[in-house]
């Protein structure tokens, strides 16, 4: 009895300090990155959910469509905004305590499927692994949804362990719950279930799997009832499964990540209703959300058989980022943060190249162990969902702690064979490494990080228009006060969005998105000043945006227009005389030269 309750105080204490060393550094990296504008000001998904996270806030609980994004972790937001306050650091401490947990519950599995030592190891790599420090500071599902896939695998771990009804049902009910912030953990349903279903005598297979889809129902089902409720089509959780396939295996993608097709808009925070649309010109008719996915998952398909080959070399592609040591950027970048924002994403702490060779010969080693075998499982299941739609950083994260687990386990089947002097054993692991070590680092990735100052641009951008609003606004009432201050918060932001999106044309002169997104950002900041009459300013700016950007009807026109303003007949002739040689078909220039007398 003693023995019993010394081991579970020190397994308390080892918790408690994992727990401890976890939060120190999570914390200590989320106050160390609180200033930068992609941590302050939510970006692209995180600003989704941060606007769904306000409209739950403000009463609207259920919504009106079917869920597009996976719902939880909205509603996690929603939830600490009403505690916290919107904009509140303690919204992302709260995601670095909980991840701080995710580090906890490693362990645990890892002595459950091993022994004390590995699970202290791979508490240790848990702990101090970067890319779950980066994830902590952004409004993003990842630190939720890895701590929720991870309590569900121990969960599972637990339920084979104890072979009791409530635990298959909790396991069912947190994988379930897991769901509810990342679709594509469903593919491990199945096969955890079938596993569970393969156990003899038969008898003894129908109560773990029963009590399994209980718990799984009973986390799943109130969102399928609602999304019934609100559009009247039955959708299990949300209707992007055939949206995002078909991104991940359109013809036009061989990135082995997220590239969008042509249809679309360069954002990707109005990708819903681009899907929508381009679905009802091909067909020719409306569709409900749930048939608007099957529609893309049929058109991927049809892609696919149009050329297996590209379909096979994409694959590939894909495999090699899985496997790769870069973190590919979505939203926003990891390796930015560490270049120029993170002094602690510097440190030489773990990340995927360093442990998943590690991980690998841990597989290998536990490979006819029962007690690993939902882990596996996991790992195959959600391996083939990232191979069938695409990589990203923040797609590949939620591997990270079955990875780390076989990763302990990998480090002591090391020290085993030189503690033994199995020569033959460590030679074959020094070869193993060396090779899998080459394959992760190998430069299978270059990024320029022109997408991350895009991305941050265009919200600059879209807070500049919200005071450009708020000063027109203003001005109607007749305060001109706050209408001038509206406007001077407008240029500032306007300043930051043009500096963010110059500095992407820097990092990357060629890309399509800079490119447009800058000459937004010169035409919107041009016509606003033409309609406040601040002609001698729109000529300054109307001159940048030819100089940027020479073969652009629209700065031509804008610069001719300026001139015009300030009664320069001439120049402005000459600006629209050159708009209308880049663009002979349209009429504006025409017309302004009608107007100024000129041909």
């Amino acid at each position: 009895m003693n023995d019993a309750g010394g081991a579970a105080r020190r397994q308390l204490a080892i918790g408690a300090g994992l727990f401890l060393l976890s939060a120190v550094f999570r914390v200590a990296y989320v106050l160390e990155v609180s200033g930068d504008a992609a941590v302050r000001f939510p970006l692209l998904d995180s600003r989704a959910y941060h606007e769904r996270a306000l409209r739950i806030l403000s009463g609207e609980w259920l919504g009106h469509d079917v869920f597009y994004q996976d719902p939880l972790y909205s509603y996690l937001l929603a939830l600490l905004y009403g505690i916290f306050g919107v904009g509140s650091g303690g919204v992302l401490i709260t995601q670095a305590l909980i991840d701080s947990g995710t580090v906890v519950l490693i362990h645990a599995i890892a002595r459950r499927v091993f022994d004390d030592r590995t699970a202290l190891v791979a508490g240790g790599i848990a702990a101090l692994y970067k890319v779950f420090f980066f994830y902590d500071a952004l409004l993003l599902k990842s630190s939720i949804s890895v701590f929720l896939i991870t309590l569900a695998l121990y969960a599972c771990v637990r339920a084979e362990a104890v072979r009791r009804p409530a635990a298959f049902a909790t396991a069912g009910f947190s994988l379930g719950i897991a769901c509810l912030t990342r679709g594509n953990y469903l593919l491990f349903v199945p096969v955890w279930l079938a596993w569970l279903g393969l156990r003899r005598p038969f008898r003894s297979r129908i109560a773990p799997v029963g009590f399994a889809v209980l718990g799984l129902a009973l986390a799943i089902a109130p969102i399928t009832l609602r999304n019934r409720a609100v559009a009247d089509e039955w959708v299990l959780i949300t209707s992007q499964a055939g949206q995002n396939f078909y991104i991940g295996n359109h013809l036009d993608n061989d990135s082995g990540s997220y590239k969008r097709p042509a249809f679309l808009a360069s954002t990707p925070f109005h990708e819903e209703e681009g899907f929508q649309d381009e679905a009802e010109r091909r067909s020719g008719r409306a569709m409900g959300p749930g048939e608007l996915s099957r529609f893309w998952f049929r058109e991927a398909a049809g892609e696919i058989a149009r050329d297996p080959g590209h379909f096979a070399r994409h694959l590939a592609r894909k495999a090699q980022l899985l496997v790769n040591h870069a973190e590919v950027p979505d939203n926003v970048s990891y390796a930015f943060f560490r270049e120029n924002v993170s002094r602690i994403l510097r440190l030489p702490l773990p990340t995927w190249g360093a442990v998943l060779p590690l991980a690998l010969w841990g597989v290998f080693a536990a490979r006819h162990q029962r007690r690993a075998t939902p882990l596996l499982l996991f790992l195959s299941a959600y391996a083939t969902s990232v191979l069938l739609f695409y990589n990203t950083s923040r797609y590949r994260i939620p591997a990270a702690p079955a990875v780390i687990v076989f990763a302990a386990a990998g480090v002591w089947q090391i020290v085993n064979a030189v503690r033994d002097r199995q020569r033959g054993v460590y030679l074959a692991t020094a070869l193993w490494l060396a090779l899998a070590w080459s394959v992760a680092y190998s430069p299978a990735y270059d990024e320029d990080f022109a997408r991350h100052r895009v991305n941050v641009g265009r919200r600059h951008q879209d807070r500049a228009a919200f005071q450009e609003s708020l000063a027109r606004m203003y001005a109607r009432t007749g305060n001109q006060v706050a209408a001038a201050e509206a406007r001077d918060r407008a240029h500032d932001l306007n300043a930051q969005a043009e500096q963010e999106l110059r500095l992407a044309l820097l990092e990357s002169p060629r890309s399509s998105e800079a490119n447009e997104a800058l000459t937004a950002q010169l035409v919107g900041r041009t016509r606003e000043l033409l309609r406040g009459q601040r002609y001698e300013e729109a000529r300054r700016s109307a001159a940048d945006l030819t100089a940027s950007f020479p073969t652009l009807p629209d700065g031509w026109i804008l610069l001719g227009r300026a001139y015009e303003g300030l009664g320069q007949i001439d120049p402005a002739a000459r600006a629209q005389r050159r708009a209308r040689d880049l663009a002979p078909d349209d009429p504006r220039p025409r017309e302004a030269l009608d107007r100024l007398g000129e041909r």
